[in-house]
């Protein structure tokens, strides 16, 4: 449990959310043999979310903005252990809601980190603080799981550029240049009108390729997308991202960007999040795997991961209260309150390597896809 080490001060409590078992949730079928396959190739792979928030939820929606606003995130030790993550870009700051609702806030972004980092600090038998990929691999060794702090929006930064370097500093690796809306940096997800890279948003790409950190486009409009990826020296990712071919959703990507990202090196983790992978009323982890498809199809088995978004918790409620805080509430149009069928957490991401091999895809196949390419693009631009 996180924060239990402070005795001398009284913190709120609330109940959380379950870790495990929060909602019933389907385990993918496979003969015995394939089971045994499933959990060896499980338990001997690097295994990496590119992007999810292993943090917990409370049980009572109604009592999340208060809880957001203390700005002490319980972390989902239980369910990490029972998933076999190695590593997970955690997308920590997007729900920084300390001093203002609205979000993003630079200062709120700070505190959420290092309230986290201490917490982590205090669980040292679970959890690295990940920030290069040897760290990956010695909590591989030690069985444990590399956690790598993950800002989806650098936005956060306002209009001062020296801020990317105290981002890095503090131990982000991977950085969003745009969230939904726009910011100084260039055009959002969901603007009315996509504009590309401002200047400084030309600048910012320059800076984070000079510190070693991924640039994140999940979140940009296509205009930044493809600016980012003419100029920038290193690849791009995407990290937790869906195909629009698939489900014509905004925040979905076409092939041209999936193909884009990919023939510059880049890495597309797909997304186990309700209403993204689909408006059906039951949604499940078979949507998840025809985005997965499509995506391999469109660019290539060796620039797909998983990227599931996940959290401990009501995720649909989730995306609820935040899109209304932060004014994008055309995303909720045809919005089903609902969770993904047998990939609703962190901890269920075995169900992947389950539905690959049930797919008849080959073990080394299945290695790149649940975190060897993770790997391979984190190593290459942060070292």
């Amino acid at each position: 449990m996180s924060f239990e080490y402070i005795k001398h001060k009284k913190i709120k409590e609330y109940r959380l959310a379950r870790e495990i078992g929060r909602v019933p949730s389907s385990i993918v079928e496979l003969d015995p043999e394939q089971e045994v396959r499933a959990r060896e190739l499980h338990r001997d792979s690097i295994v990496f979310d590119f992007h999810c928030h292993p943090i917990r939820l409370p049980e009572d929606m109604s009592q999340f903005e208060a809880y957001s606003r203390r700005g002490r995130y319980h972390t989902g030790y239980e369910g990490l252990q029972k998933s076999g993550l190695t590593a997970c870009l955690d997308g920590m700051g997007a729900l920084a809601y300390i001093s203002s609702m609205a979000g993003w806030q630079f200062e709120d972004v700070a505190f959420e980190l290092g309230i986290r980092l201490s917490d982590f600090d205090h669980h040292r038998e679970k959890v690295v603080i990940g920030r290069f990929a040897q760290d990956i691999r010695r909590a591989k060794e030690e069985g444990k799981t590399a956690i790598i702090p993950h800002i989806e929006n650098v936005g956060a930064i306002g209009n001062y550029l020296d801020r990317i370097d105290i981002l890095y500093g503090l131990g982000y690796r991977a950085m969003g240049l745009t969230y939904n809306d726009t910011n100084y940096i260039g055009g959002g997800r969901t603007e009315r009108e996509q504009s590309g890279l401002s200047n400084f948003g030309r600048d910012a790409v320059g800076r984070i390729n000079d510190l070693g950190a991924l640039i994140d486009v999940a979140h940009a409009g296509d205009a930044v997308i493809l600016e980012a990826l003419e100029i920038s020296e290193a690849p791009c990712v995407s990290t937790h991202d869906c195909a629009y071919t698939v489900h014509q959703h905004p925040r979905c990507k076409s092939d041209q960007i999936l193909k884009a990202i990919a023939d510059k090196g880049g890495v597309i983790g797909v997304e186990s999040v309700p209403n993204m992978v689909s408006r059906s009323i039951t949604q499940g982890i078979e949507d998840v795997f025809r985005h997965m498809e499509h995506i391999i199809n469109v660019a290539g088995i060796d620039h797909v991961a998983v990227g599931s978004d996940t959290v401990f918790g009501n995720q649909a409620e989730l995306q609820m209260q935040v899109m209304q805080f932060i004014d994008v509430s055309g995303l909720l149009e045809g919005f089903v309150d609902t969770s993904i069928d047998g990939f609703e957490n962190p901890s269920e991401i075995i169900n992947v390597t389950r539905g690959l091999i049930k797919r008849g895809y080959a073990d080394e196949e299945i290695k790149k896809i649940i975190g060897g390419n993770a790997l391979r693009v984190f190593e290459k631009v942060v070292g």
